[in-house]
């Protein structure tokens, strides 16, 4: 008997793929692929955006770390205040603006860049503000054993490894006088502060009183602001403290580390020896810095006003002193970072800090109100 014979499956005897077959695959397998690399390509975008806002949350959080540190401690003069001490600047002047007795200076590069400190100006972005921090160190602080005026001599308990032409500071044990001077030689138990030869000097050997060299250089026999000055008078006994003299300027500049990228840097003062300043970076991505102060005019330790340091005349005499440079109780630091590479989509325009942007770089304003420890 013949087997019956069926037909076979439609699907069994395909040999192939008819043309609409095989163009509605590749038009699937192509959505396919572009919505794989439209994941990919959102993902390394997202993880870009993420890589950036990291970069600058980190750099702001170290730059306003380090600037308010610094900041609050701005006039510190050991025990003394600023309103209870007689201070003595013995050291000669040079036109830096570095070494002072009086704790803060602020310079606006909207209005005067050629008024900033001659050390760093050529590096100063333009348009950027920079502030000028001076103190005594809080740490290290040397003994008083004993000191001879007339000889120009303070002996300390223990030793010390400072170079002869440091700068240092001493105040003494009732809080009410602060000395700003030179060492001259080199003893590791003694400190000397005579007139020496090294560079600035000592313009006199007295460090206890109330005058600078500037203003007794023509007439060291004024009674206010000459007090002390060439009188070999003015001991500082047992329990005075002789400390470190630290001067830090801020400002923005360009980076040492990546090529094309602004950064904030600072210019430390060196007072272990001979004095200089070197630059230091302390933050990539900052492309912008406002400073504002807060002044406390009627004196009742609050601000009363915030200015610019080219606002700074609070008398309206047409110059801006140290004095008026002491009314100003806090500062306000607006930073603008930036990306370290153009992540954005399309460029955006927008205004900033007071500067207006348009490109495709992330940008991020952050903002620091710091109060000074050591005034109000």
């Amino acid at each position: 008997m013949p087997v019956p014979q069926f037909p076979l499956n439609k699907a069994a005897t395909q040999r192939g793929l008819s043309v609409v077959e095989l163009l509605i695959s590749l038009v699937i397998g192509m959505a396919v692929i572009a919505g794989s690399i439209q994941v990919v390509v959102s993902s390394k975008r997202s993880f870009m955006d993420q890589d950036e806002v990291t970069f600058i949350q980190a750099n702001a959080r170290y730059a306003l770390d380090l600037m308010g540190k610094d900041i609050r401690m701005a006039g510190y003069l050991g025990c003394a205040t600023r309103n209870s001490v007689q201070m003595a600047n013995s050291i000669n002047p040079t036109g830096s603006h570095f070494v002072s007795l009086h704790g803060l200076r602020g310079y606006e590069g909207e209005v005067d860049a050629n008024s900033f400190p001659d050390d760093f100006k050529a590096n100063v972005k333009s348009g950027t503000d920079s502030i000028l921090i001076r103190r005594a160190s809080e740490t290290g602080e040397l003994d008083v054993k004993g000191h001879n005026p007339t000889a120009a001599v303070v002996d300390i308990f223990g030793t010390h490894t400072y170079q002869d032409g440091s700068t240092l500071m001493i105040a003494d044990a009732s809080c009410r006088n602060v000395g700003l001077f030179q060492t001259t030689g080199f003893s590791s138990n003694k400190i000397n502060h005579n007139t020496g030869t090294g560079f600035p000097g000592n313009c006199t050997k007295i460090i206890k009183g109330e005058f600078t060299c500037d203003d007794c250089k023509d007439d060291p026999n004024k009674a206010v602001e000459c007090a002390g000055y060439g009188k070999a008078t003015g001991q500082y006994g047992p329990g005075s403290k002789v400390m470190q003299f630290v001067a830090h300027a801020y400002f923005v500049g360009d980076s040492s580390v990546m090529p094309g990228m602004p950064a904030l840097r600072r210019q430390v003062f060196n007072a272990n020896g001979a004095p200089s300043t070197n630059s230091e970076e302390i933050a990539l991505g900052v492309e912008d810095m406002e400073i504002l102060y807060g002044v406390d005019s009627n004196k009742d330790g609050n601000v009363d006003q915030l200015r610019k340091a080219s606002e700074m005349d609070l008398n309206g005499d047409g110059t801006i002193s140290d004095a008026e440079w002491d009314q100003a109780i806090s500062v306000q630091i607006s930073l603008v970072f930036r990306s370290q590479m153009p992540v954005l989509g399309v460029a955006e325009n927008k205004t900033l800090a007071g500067s207006t942007y348009n490109d495709r770089y992330m940008r991020q304003v952050v903002n620091s109100t710091i109060r000074i420890r050591n005034r109000g």
